[in-house]
């Protein structure tokens, strides 16, 4: 479905309606932060074969498609750049800068829920990952997996995630959303989102929040 929307007005939403409003307009933008209004059909592909290495700490093996979004929820809480950039496929040079600028936005992102997480546990974590518009583990646990060959589709229950498996690994496959989004304000947007994680960790650090709700509704706030 494509929903007749302004770049314009995607440079005034919050990270969350920015996600809804472009899935709508894009129909396949695909990333672990920002996701599609509704799932997309995985493509057809040739089969890798692939790993059945369990990953330390969590239910899934590297064979699993959702491995490729927990290996990324991992590598953001540690602010890991490099390893974001490693679980996303990209082949061409527009690919490739999309990475660049999701994986920054995203470290920082991630080293706010280590944060968040450090002072008030994993349930908490989970709340700020959802109130700044970031998949969450539980999510993921919850979402369902369409495989074809080497192509797969993470369906959540509002919105789905493209992973590719190369060379046996699942990653996070940009393709789809390079050929329709533009750059510079995908950009935009995602430096708000990562300001806004990089302010909160500070004051979190800081202790001006008593409560992890009172981190939730200063990120939910400032997303209004």
């Amino acid at each position: 479905m494509v929903v007749e929307r302004s770049f314009c007005r995607l440079l005034t939403m919050n990270r969350r309606e920015f996600v809804i409003a472009a899935g709508a307009l894009f129909g396949s933008l695909s990333l672990v932060s920002l996701a599609t209004v509704s799932a997309q059909p995985a493509a057809t592909g040739s089969v890798t074969a692939p790993t059945s290495q369990p990953i330390e700490g969590s239910s899934y093996t590297q064979a699993d498609p959702k491995s490729a979004i927990y290996n990324y929820n991992v590598a953001m809480r540690g602010g890991d750049v490099e390893a974001m950039t490693a679980l996303m496929h990209a082949s061409t040079v527009e690919q490739r800068k999309a990475v660049q600028v999701m994986a920054v936005a995203d470290g920082q992102i991630g080293l706010m829920l280590a944060a968040v997480d450090k002072k008030f546990g994993a349930v908490a974590a989970e709340q700020a990952a959802v109130a700044i518009g970031d998949r969450s583990n539980v999510q993921l646990a919850e979402a369902a997996v369409a495989v074809d060959g080497d192509n797969a589709q993470i369906n959540f229950s509002a919105g789905g995630q493209s992973v590719r498996r190369v060379d046996g690994v699942w990653k996070l496959d940009v393709e789809p959303m390079v050929a329709k989004v533009d750059l510079d304000l995908l950009e935009v947007q995602l430096t708000k989102s990562s300001s806004l994680a990089r302010v909160v960790k500070d004051e979190l650090e800081a202790g001006l929040y008593p409560t992890a709700a009172a981190v939730v509704k200063r990120i939910e706030d400032a997303n209004r």
